[in-house]
């Protein structure tokens, strides 16, 4: 392992009294001694940690030894993480960490040290509300198979082979009492070493993620469960050189809360941003008629990997085109990585591994506006390989017959839109460029008996099923059957594809998301009520109307819940859907001599 160069003990801070005391965490392993100090510590703390202090001093001399040794004896071992939490009820809530090493590196820890953070103290470590726990392993340590059999039954975890990582996953539970907001993190003193962050291939930067959760909001206690990660989203994927690939990190919401996607920055601790590095220029050649050349540039949040257009000029030379295309809407991210270095040696792998870091924004409707509940980070770490004649699956190619206000749209996305009481049976069929290649697509439980935050449901009974078939052969295909109920109109349901080859010597993986969105089907109502209309100001459809409305009759409409949201005793089709946010909604009209007559409307903003 290598010695920690950004991270030497700083136990004679410069700072001024009063401030925060940092103290740089470094590792250093030697026989069976083991030498870790604390990550940070307030002036308040510091008496309790002088103790440890001092002995951190008095063994200063196996710091030397560390730095001694060579580069290859100490490794970097931290690929990435994530903190997410659950409401458990009376303030309490469960927290898992999902942590993703290097299996050559370090041993993965029995337990890592959670820090926790009131509102108000930003960083800083006060008591009695803000503190840390040391959060034991929950379950065992399950190592990635990336590669093909053909290499071995055993996956590679050995230094000079292959990268390859293992998960462990840790598990507390924390009282946090009401409060503006609660900073949930972790810090991990070792990521390998990587190409797109600061000082190259030569530095190792800390791992930190976090998650944030806010308890009180304008004096009301909530309670919150944040977005859960999709287990085979696997948060150090592999990608193929030069081949266009698609990432998904889509989480489910388990209190249908409203969720933004965006990419991050890395952090080094809490409140430090790490910044990123500079990617050297390269030159394209996969079309010999057209190289395409990139002089180099920038790192950022939305550009983590190199990434540009294939030559498509008719001669000579063309300047590289970035291309890193982010999907808000499907939660994925489509490139095609442009830069490899081959060898098994440190540096050299240390080239082909980039980080990236997702972050999601948890909103609520609360007293009739969007606010800001809580925030998840999944920090990645992904790793381009040379897949040499091996081409990476297709995306999925959805089709159905013809019909009314059935439309299918196959992009980076696949997108399916049926409208709510009609069969509408559509088919994705997975294909792969090599022929020979078989296919293994596997999907979660996509409706299981008893939804749970581990066991989500994706897509409910009352909207469809999907049966897959020919799996594991050269053109698996699924059969969605689609007869969505009229409660569903205007949901949308994902449905998440791990799309695997057999290919050697390391297996290619696309991600993708087919997305089931249900749209009215537009026929008329008694009265000649249609069930949509579009209050957006442009003339058009702007109130809920119907045609052959008569006189005096009385109008009430109802909320998905049943509750009561207007009434009108001489309707006039003049119902906005003033201070209601879209969704369905029901009615009963009562005319003066005819028998009530009941529907529903879907109003869309």
């Amino acid at each position: 392992m290598a010695p920690n160069r950004n991270y030497a003990p700083d136990l004679l801070s410069n700072n001024p009294l009063g401030h925060l005391l940092i103290f740089r965490c470094f590792s250093c392993t030697f026989g069976l001694l083991t030498f870790r100090q604390p990550e940070a510590i307030t002036i308040l703390q510091f008496s309790s940690y002088m103790g440890r202090a001092l002995h951190a001093i008095n063994k200063l001399w196996l710091f030397l030894i560390c730095i001694a040794l060579p580069q290859s004896v100490l490794a970097s071992h931290a690929q990435g993480g994530q903190l997410t939490y659950e409401s458990l009820g009376n303030n309490q809530y469960r927290i898992t960490c999902g942590f993703f090493r290097d299996c050559s590196g370090e041993k993965v820890p029995e337990e890592i040290r959670l820090d926790y953070r009131a509102s108000g103290t930003g960083c800083v470590d006060l008591v009695p509300l803000s503190g840390y726990v040391m959060v034991p392993q929950k379950g065992p340590t399950t190592l990635g198979n990336p590669y093909c059999t053909a290499l071995g039954a055993q996956a590679p975890c050995d230094p000079r082979k292959a990268t390859n990582y293992q998960t462990a996953q840790y598990q507390t539970t924390l009282t946090l009492p009401p409060n503006a907001e609660w900073r949930l993190f972790v810090t991990i003193a070792s990521r390998p070493e990587v190409a797109n962050l600061p000082g190259g291939f030569s530095h190792v930067q800390p791992l930190h993620f976090e998650a944030t959760l806010r308890t009180l909001i304008n004096n009301t206690a909530l309670e919150n469960t944040s977005p859960q990660f999709l287990e085979q989203d696997i948060p150090v994927p592999f990608v193929c050189w030069r081949q266009p690939t698609t990432l998904t990190f889509s989480a489910t919401e388990p209190d249908g809360d409203s969720l933004a996607y965006d990419l991050a920055d890395p952090m080094a601790g809490c409140e430090e941003p790490l910044g990123w590095g500079l990617y050297p220029g390269s030159v394209d050649a996969t079309n010999p008629q057209c190289q395409v050349i990139d002089p180099g540039g920038n790192y950022s949040a939305r550009f983590p990997i190199p990434s540009f257009k294939p030559g498509t000029c008719a001669g000579g030379n063309a300047l590289a085109v970035p291309n890193f295309r982010i999907n808000d809407f499907n939660r994925s991210v489509t490139f095609r990585p442009a830069l490899y270095t081959p060898g098994l040696e440190t540096a050299k792998q240390a080239q082909n591994k980039y980080v990236m870091v997702v972050q999601i924004k948890e909103y609520r409707f609360l007293e009739g506006q969007w606010v800001l509940i809580g925030s998840v980070r999944r920090d990645m770490l992904v790793i381009v390989m040379d897949c040499q004649e091996n081409q990476v699956p297709n995306p999925p190619l959805a089709t159905a017959a013809p019909a009314p206000e059935v439309h299918i749209l196959n992009s980076d996305s696949t997108l399916i839109e049926v409208p709510a009481g009609r069969l509408t049976m559509a088919r994705l069929d997975f294909t792969d460029p090599n022929p020979d290649d078989q296919l293994t697509v596997t999907t979660p439980e996509l409706a299981p008996s008893v939804p749970s935050i581990t066991t989500p449901e994706f897509l409910p009974v009352g909207v469809g099923s999907l049966v897959l078939t020919a799996n594991k052969t050269s053109h698996p295909i699924a059969q969605l059957l689609l007869q969505p109920d009229a409660r569903y109109i205007g949901k949308t349901f994902r449905i998440p594809f791990r799309i695997e080859d057999n290919a050697c010597p390391a297996k290619a993986v696309q991600n993708r998301v087919v997305v089931v969105r249900v749209v009215p089907a537009l026929v008329a109502k008694p009265f000649g009520a249609y069930n949509v209309f579009t209050p957006n100001g442009d003339a058009r459809n702007d109130t809920f109307v119907f045609d052959s409305l008569p006189n005096d009759c009385q109008l009430r409409i109802f909320n998905r819940w049943g509750r009561l949201v207007r009434q009108y005793s001489h309707y006039q089709n003049n119902w906005t859907g003033d201070g209601q946010p879209s969704g369905l909604y029901y009615y009963i009209l009562t005319p003066p001599n005819a028998p009530a007559t009941k529907g529903w409307v879907q109003l869309i903003r």
